[in-house]
């Protein structure tokens, strides 16, 4: 089980257990129409806890950030299934509001790297971040993840307002 700690900040590896606290978490980063680019309300948490459990089977990791005991955060890295794509990771993670600007996400990124140096064929670590997400598209750079392109109005919100995606990757090796 992976652990951090950054004064109270814990972070550890998902279990199923974790599904309704993350199904509720997504859904609430999800409903300020911001940061991700996908939904999960109305999201089953075993279906969420059937994902936990596929995403590590697969060589991928479910992180969790706590602070004081409650979910904050979470990060997953999860392998990408086409054969001559199996060493890249695709990251996706969210920090609730209440926590953020604290470290969380520094952490669960710290985690999540950590990882993929030391797990077996991550070559690669593969995200995209809405181009106005100025603080995310910051940490990532300053965590080693570096530009690869933007992809121009590929998000559209529910008001119809459209939004840049930039693509960024880390390569653990890089950092050997």
């Amino acid at each position: 089980m992976a652990t951090s700690r950054q004064s109270d900040i814990r972070i550890r590896t998902a279990t199923a257990h974790d599904a309704a606290a993350l199904v509720a978490a997504i859904d609430e980063v999800a409903r300020e129409g911001r940061y991700l680019a996908r939904s999960a309300f109305q999201q089953d948490p075993a279906v969420e806890a059937a994902h936990i459990e596929l995403t590590t089977l697969h060589g991928g990791t479910v992180l969790v950030a706590e602070v004081e005991g409650q979910l904050a955060g979470w990060l997953t890295l999860q392998r990408d299934k086409t054969p001559y794509r199996r060493h890249v990771c695709l990251l996706g993670m969210g920090v609730l509001r209440p926590y953020r600007h604290r470290g969380l996400g520094k952490a669960l990124l710290k985690e999540a790297l950590r990882y993929a140096r030391e797990a077996r064929h991550i070559d690669r670590v593969e995200l995209a971040v809405r181009a106005t997400n100025l603080a995310a598209i910051g940490l990532y750079q300053s965590m080693g993840f570096a530009y690869e392109g933007r992809r121009i109005g590929a998000i559209r919100d529910d008001a119809g307002t459209y939004d840049d995606e930039i693509l960024m990757a880390y390569h653990p090796a890089a950092d050997e």
